[in-house]
C-alpha cells in the first residue's frame, strides 16, 4: 500500500513536469517551424542574398565552422557568409538550414507526441491500485516506441542501444503483469 502511494505521488509529479516540458516543446516546435518557413521563403525569393550583400560589413565578421561532411563548405574549415555568397553557394546554405529546421521541427513534434503518451500512462498510474496492470502495456509500448525513434534519429548507435534496453524493460514489465494477474487469480 505504501509503495502504491509513492507511485501515485511520483505519477502526479511527473504529470506536472510534463506540462512544463510540453509548453517549452510547443514553443520550440513553433520557433523551428517558423525558422524553416523563413529560410524556404528566403530561398524562393532570393531576398536573403540581397540583404547579406547590403550588410556585407556585418556579415563579413561572422565566421562559421564548416561541417566536414557538407560538400558546399568543404573548401575551408572556416568560411564567412560573404565567402559563401562569392562562391555562389548561398542557396546550398539555405537548403542546409531548411533541412536542419525541418529536422528540429519533426523532433519537437515527436517529443510532444511522446509526452502525450507519457501523460496518459502516468494519469492512469496516479489512480491505479497496482502499477502492474495489462491495460498499461500498450501505453508503455507507445512511449518506448517514440523514445526509440527519437533516440535513433539523434544518434544511431546510442539509439539502437536505448531501443534494445527499452524492449527488455517492456518484456520485464509484461512478465510482471502476468505474475500480478496470476497472483490475483490465486487470491
Amino acid at each position: 500500500m505504501e509503495n502504491q502511494k509513492q507511485i501515485q505521488k511520483f505519477s502526479n509529479q511527473a504529470l506536472k513536469w510534463s506540462k512544463i516540458i510540453k509548453i517549452i516543446g510547443r514553443v520550440a516546435a513553433i520557433i523551428t517551424a517558423l525558422f524553416t518557413i523563413t529560410m524556404f521563403i528566403f530561398l524562393l525569393t532570393g531576398w536573403a542574398e540581397d540583404f547579406v550583400i547590403e550588410h556585407a560589413d556585418f556579415f563579413n565578421e561572422i565566421k562559421i565552422d564548416a561541417p566536414s561532411d557538407k560538400e558546399f563548405l568543404a573548401i575551408k574549415s572556416e568560411v564567412s557568409l560573404i565567402e559563401l555568397i562569392s562562391m555562389k553557394k548561398f542557396d546550398d546554405l539555405l537548403v542546409y538550414l531548411i533541412g536542419e529546421g525541418a529536422y528540429a521541427t519533426v523532433m519537437c513534434i515527436l517529443i510532444l507526441l511522446g509526452l502525450r503518451f507519457f501523460d496518459n500512462l502516468f494519469m492512469k498510474l496516479s489512480k491505479a491500485e497496482s502499477p502492474f496492470n495489462k491495460e498499461y502495456i500498450n501505453d508503455i509500448k507507445k512511449v518506448f516506441i517514440i523514445v526509440g525513434i527519437i533516440s535513433i534519429c539523434s544518434s544511431l548507435f546510442i539509439g539502437i542501444f536505448i531501443s534494445l534496453a527499452l524492449v527488455c524493460f517492456y518484456y520485464i514489465y509484461k512478465i510482471g503483469c502476468d505474475l500480478q494477474e496470476e497472483n490475483d487469480e490465486m487470491i
